[in-house]
């Protein structure tokens, strides 16, 4: 889970909630009226480790609804919010004990308000508290809401607490009900309270914190012996943490000054906070969270060994990052302008992030934004998972046009200012073309969109970005539906050493049946969503695992050879190849609307020349063991199938080869 700061909660729950929801024990003997709730695993837990206590009649009362100040008074305590300023609420006299319970929420930041009204003794709402721990947790917001709508009542849900519940939802802090809905404006009740809170419950089993005051080793004296701790602050140079787990945050003050710390095999599921200035870090074998470099860390250097990662990482003093470590996220600030990597981060963000330099390449000169690339994203082409997006470069101006050699394109959930040519996760599209149709997945549908056009010798000329506005296809099916005996050719080539099926849709099919507007479709052997060597699969099957949605139209599907004979996904495919296929048709609304289902057209000369390449791509007889038998028994199968009349176009070269190597393999399993 993306938590950042509920590891150091440990033995605050402790008591909070019996101060809030009332007073008394409750033994074992006594009544109680939770049994056979649907938290009562959890309130039995919270009861036995005495952070729930019942009413004096036993009670727990795990329906009841809470109201905000009580609510806030609970999150106040379980996160250590002890200071607030003064505030001014029109509904709330300073007189009121939840008067300072709501000053030190508005001054955390984790409440704003209604005008001036905090509504103290209204009941807090499912939403509202989904807000209030996204923002606690300091939880991203997703790039959309989409995790919502499998929700009934998904148009329910308030714009101001989409995102906030949707992070919620996406750590699976919270879930719906048993119909369907989430009930965003329900009043949350005391057992969805524990629940929410229980994900939190970080018992500290005794765990405490730990000061290094002077240089030396600490830690477990080898792996096997791991040492954890809730929080750890360092105050002194030259300290090396070893085998150890932090719970909490990890804090370098300014007391390690210009000293090396080094962390060999330590993993910080908090924070590790840098404030010293001219401090050098080591990190060998280790996980961060999330590393903080503060405004007075300047001069900062870190090196990371190729097995640490870091989470994410914010910059706000110029430093210098070393090593093949991967990082993940980073973020820079005004004050970490110019900060060097050595490793280019995954992702870069901040007002400054341009500025970073990478293994001595700024990265602050931009490359001409261009005009006339297109991107169609409406009527068939604006569901994300339909398919493909339709690009074009047919607009460009004629100089630009005649430099292309092939575009490349990349996600980002922000627009960039200065693309990236070098940013890793480029696709790169066939050359020397001007028209592309190309898959967008469904979380990449309100994403940014840059496109990189590159010439013949990968020199970046250009971008443009677009802002996508696509849809996720969802699909309904209402069996039975019809099959279809015509309009449909399924036929094989071999091209390229590739095995390559066409399914072509005749125009005069597509005429006769307007209300067909997409496809998809699948094989019983090659996806392994479909159980392997299955001879039918249904209409269901199809319909419900598959996600890309084809447009209606030719498709081809190549699987290269070389691959066949590598796969084990492959393994129960049929001796001659033909592979059965259902296609599944949908409407508009993508209504299953009726299928066709066929095995591809296979020669006999077709199979013998499949069977040869894949003899061909094993290795020597003088090069066989036992590491590759399963190779050459499954290409021994695939000969075996062939018919006499298959065996007889098969080339004389392979078929001896393939007897060779069957005898070679078995003669290697009778020696002792």
């Amino acid at each position: 889970m993306n938590f950042k700061r509920a590891m150091s909660l440990g033995l605050k729950l402790c008591l909070v909630l019996s101060i809030v929801w009332g007073a008394g024990s409750v033994s074992a003997a006594q009544s109680n009226d939770y049994e056979g709730h649907w938290a009562q695993k959890q309130i039995e837990k919270w009861l036995q480790q005495g952070y729930l206590k019942g009413s004096g009649d036993g009670s727990v009362r795990p329906d009841e609804a809470i109201t905000r100040a009580e609510f806030v008074a609970l999150t106040n305590r379980m996160w250590g919010i002890t200071a607030g300023k003064p505030a001014e609420f029109s509904d709330l006299p300073e007189s009121s004990w939840a008067y300072a319970e709501f000053s030190k929420a508005m001054s955390a930041g984790y409440i704003e308000g209604y005008e001036g009204k905090v509504r103290p003794n209204g009941l807090i709402t499912r939403q509202e508290a989904a807000v209030i721990i996204s923002r606690l947790l300091l939880l991203e917001d997703p790039s959309s809401a989409e995790v919502l709508s499998v929700f009934t009542d998904y148009n329910e849900i308030a714009d101001w607490s989409k995102l906030k519940v949707a992070a919620m939802v996406n750590i699976d802090a919270m879930k719906g009900y048993p119909n369907g809905s989430f009930r965003p404006n329900q009043p949350m009740t005391r057992a969805e309270s524990i629940t929410l809170l229980d994900i939190f419950n970080t018992v500290s089993c005794g765990i405490g914190d730990l000061r290094v005051t002077g240089p030396g080793e600490v830690g477990g004296c080898s792996p096997s012996e791991i040492k954890t701790f809730r929080n750890v602050t360092v105050s002194a140079p030259d300290v090396i943490l070893k085998n150890m787990i932090v719970k909490g945050d990890l804090l370098l003050d300014s007391s390690t000054g210009e000293g090396v710390i080094t962390l060999n095999n330590v993993t910080v599921e908090g924070k590790l906070i840098v404030q010293g200035a001219g401090t050098a870090l080591k990190l060998q074998k280790s996980s961060i969270s999330l590393l903080l470099v503060g405004q007075g860390a300047e001069g900062f250097k870190a090196d990371f060994d190729g097995s640490t990662v870091i989470g994410s990482m914010t910059v706000d003093a110029a430093s210098a990052f070393t090593g093949s470590g991967t990082v993940q996220t980073v973020t820079v600030n005004d004050g970490g302008k110019g900060s060097t990597f050595a490793v280019k981060p995954l992702e870069v963000k901040g007002s400054q992030k341009n500025s970073i330099v990478v293994d001595g390449v700024s990265h602050s000169a931009g490359l001409p934004l261009l005009s006339g690339i297109v991107l169609t994203q409406g009527e068939e082409y604006r569901y994300s998972n339909a398919g493909s997006a339709l690009l074009s470069l047919e607009g460009l101006p004629s100089d630009i046009s005649a430099a292309v050699h092939r575009p490349g394109y990349y996600f980002s959930r922000n627009e960039e200012t200065v693309p990236d040519p070098a940013n890793p996760n480029i696709l790169m599209l066939p050359p020397s073309s001007q028209r592309y149709s190309f898959a967008v997945k469904p979380e990449h549908s309100r994403d940014y969109m840059t496109i990189i056009l590159y010439d013949v010798n990968n020199k970046p000329l250009g971008y443009q970005i677009i802002k996508l506005d696509l849809h996720t296809a969802r699909v309904t099916l209402n069996e039975p539906v019809i099959r279809f005996n015509e309009g449909v050719t399924i036929s094989r080539e071999f091209k390229s050493n590739a095995m390559i099926d066409r399914i072509s849709i005749s125009a005069g099919f597509a005429a006769g049946h307007p209300e067909l507007k997409y496809y998809t479709f699948a094989s019983n052997t090659y996806f392994d969503y479909i159980s392997e060597g299955a001879k039918s699969f249904t209409v269901k099957d199809v319909s419900s695992q598959i996600q890309l949605l084809n447009r209606l139209t030719d498709v081809m599907y190549s699987v290269p050879l070389e691959s066949l004979a590598r796969s084990a996904v492959h393994a129960n495919i049929a001796s001659d190849f033909r592979e059965n296929y259902m296609i599944v048709f949908y409407d508009k609304d993508f209504n299953v609307k009726g299928y066709y289902e066929s095995p591809a057209i296979v020669t006999d000369q077709q199979a013998a020349d499949t069977v040869a390449y894949l003899i061909n791509q094993l290795p020597a007889v003088s090069a066989v063991t036992l590491n590759n038998e399963q190779a050459v028994n499954w290409a021994y199968k695939r000969y075996s199938g062939l018919t006499e009349a298959q065996k007889k176009l098969l080339d004389e070269a392979a078929a001896a080869k393939i007897i060779a190597l069957k005898s070679a393999v078995e003669q290697l399993k009778k020696k002792p």
